[in-house]
């Protein structure tokens, strides 16, 4: 049992090492993955938004900008305006608005435009009211104030099933327009002080390193604590023994390395998002594509199995390293363990 503890000690500074090391390498690349994705949102932020065009005119192949980005202007149904609470307590409520030609009157009321929801994490009821919309006004028609709008286009999406319990009908709900409640700024650029992913990494593998550290320090007083017992109480004085130096295959290295660098992707992918509510939103979707790499990974190593199975001597030769990489792997510990035996029966 002794010796089982030994080897575990003595293995598991590294490991947490090159885990923490892994954390690093992963955090730099999702975070150069970020750096494009804001370098991209800070382009089309720059472009500039699309031409405004009024509801009557506006067609989808047309008059939307990247991401979907429009620029309308209606006339907003204020007094027709409902609060939706979200369907789950994490999410933010949103404030429906039906929308209007700029020409319409009341006797249009039956035939929308469509509506828009503002919504997000910056929302606020008591920011939106129908004072706000009357200031915002660039002119008053019949059903409301008549607003230019800039947000994206698209969906109901999760907010259908809300608006099917408030009853708002479905001609309302052909086309969707979500404002930026922050402005366009905020919805294309992050915000100063946000939180970097690898930030995160960084001072995770920082505890990480740390733990190694005190792991090696436990592994060597524990050490020093089986010598000192093996040691008889009056030894005669030996001449010690330099041992050969055993060359050291770099395959187990290279494979804990890999296998610590996949675990360390796959535990970031499920818990960043859990634990960095303020990383931006295009941080987060990066980790989609650590995703869609162990996804391929997964699906590679099923075909070569199954090219393997059908008789392909190339796929063979390819599972065949992998399990002598293995084989490797356990013999080494193998040793490891068979030679802190010896050394606690001599």
């Amino acid at each position: 049992m002794g010796s089982k503890v030994s080897v575990v000690l003595r293995i598991a500074p590294w490991l947490v090492g090159v885990v923490a090391l892994g954390v690093v390498a992963v955090g730099a690349w999702l975070q150069a993955e970020a750096n494009d994705a804001r370098a991209e949102m800070a382009e089309l932020y720059l472009a500039g938004p699309p031409a405004a065009v009024p509801v009557s005119a506006f067609h989808p192949s047309n008059d939307l900008g990247p991401l979907s980005e429009v620029v309308l202007t209606a006339q907003l149904d204020v007094a027709g305006a409902r609060l939706l609470e979200p369907d789950d307590e994490a999410g933010a409520p949103a404030l429906m608005v039906p929308l209007y030609g700029e020409e319409a009157t009341l006797s249009d009321l039956n035939a929308p435009f469509g509506i828009a929801l503002f919504t997000g994490p910056g929302f606020s009821a008591e920011r939106f009211t129908a004072e706000r919309f009357e200031a915002l006004a660039r002119a008053r028609g019949p059903i409301g104030p008549v607003v230019t709008l800039n947000g994206r286009y698209g969906a109901v999406g999760a907010w259908a099933e809300t608006l099917a319990g408030a009853e708002v009908p479905a001609a309302m709900l052909r086309r969707v327009v979500y404002p930026f409640v922050e402005g366009r700024r905020a919805a294309y650029l992050p915000a100063s002080g946000e939180s970097t992913i690898f930030g995160l990494c960084a001072r995770i593998a920082g505890g990480l390193g740390f733990l190694a550290l005190a792991l090696a320090a436990l592994a060597a007083q524990s050490g020093a604590r089986a010598q000192a017992a093996a040691r008889p109480p009056l030894a005669e004085a030996e001449v010690p023994v330099p041992e050969a130096q055993v060359r050291r295959s770099p395959v187990r290295g290279a494979l804990i390395a890999f296998f610590a660098l996949v675990v360390a992707a796959g535990a970031g992918m499920h818990l960043l998002p859990m634990l960095t509510p303020g990383i931006a939103a295009w941080d987060i979707r990066a980790l989609d594509t650590v995703r869609a790499g162990l996804g391929t990974l997964a699906t590679w190593g099923e075909t070569r199995l199954t090219e393997a199975l059908a008789g392909d001597l190339a796929a063979l030769a390819v599972l065949g390293c992998a399990a002598l990489s293995v084989l490797l792997v356990t013999m080494r510990l193998a040793g490891l363990r068979r030679r802190d035996d010896d050394e606690a029966t001599s």
